[in-house]
């Protein structure tokens, strides 16, 4: 359980980042 949300934050991070290089 702990793993699953371990990839959901990962996930949500390289969200963020390409939603950042995306807005430059």
């Amino acid at each position: 359980m702990a793993d699953r949300k371990l990839k959901m934050d990962i996930f949500l991070l390289a969200l963020l980042l390409m939603y950042a290089t995306s807005i430059q």
